[in-house]
Order: C-alpha cells, then structure tokens, then sequence
C-alpha cells in the first residue's frame, strides 16, 4: 500500500463550488478500485488550502483512478477551479 497526498491551493472565488463537488466524488472516489482511504483536509486558517490524504494499493491504482476521472472530465473541472495543477506525492507506508 502507498500514501498519496496532494496540497492543493483552490481559487478564492471557487472554494465553495470546489467543496460542493469534492463531497459528491467522494463516494465513487472511495469505492473505486485499490482505494483504501480518501481524506478532505481543509486549512482552518485558509480554506483555500486543502489536502487530500489517500491510501491506495499501488501508484498504479492511484494513477488508473486520475485517468479515469480525465476520462469523464471531472479532473479538468477540478484542475481549472485550482490555482496550479496538483502533483501527487507517493509514500511508502511502514508496517505497524
């Protein structure tokens, strides 16, 4: 299993349409194959920073998942209500 996390920063004038439309892909991101954990973290002091916390099987799932959403256009809707593209972040994560 890997980490992924992606900070986000979210257009000011778009931070409420972005939060609107995370919680309605939240539940098909969360069944979505190889997906273990999804997070929504929201800066207290700056709602525009937000961090998306994931736990995935593989790179490669994550990666099929983010394919898939371009497919279907919602990673465009996304990326154009954010200040910069995200670029996920992999991690190893250790054995308990």
């Amino acid at each position: 299993m890997i980490g992924v996390i992606l900070d986000l920063s979210v257009k000011e004038e778009r931070i409420d349409e972005f939060i609107s439309m995370m919680k309605q892909i939240l539940p098909e991101t969360r069944a979505y194959e190889g997906c273990h954990e999804f997070n929504i973290w929201i800066d207290q002091m700056n709602e525009g920073r937000v961090l998306l916390n994931e736990i995935w099987d593989s790179q490669e799932k994550h990666q099929a998942y983010l394919g898939w959403r371009e497919e279907t256009g919602v990673l465009q809707k996304l990326i154009d209500m954010l200040n910069a593209p995200p670029e996920p972040m992999y991690f190893k994560i250790l054995p308990s």
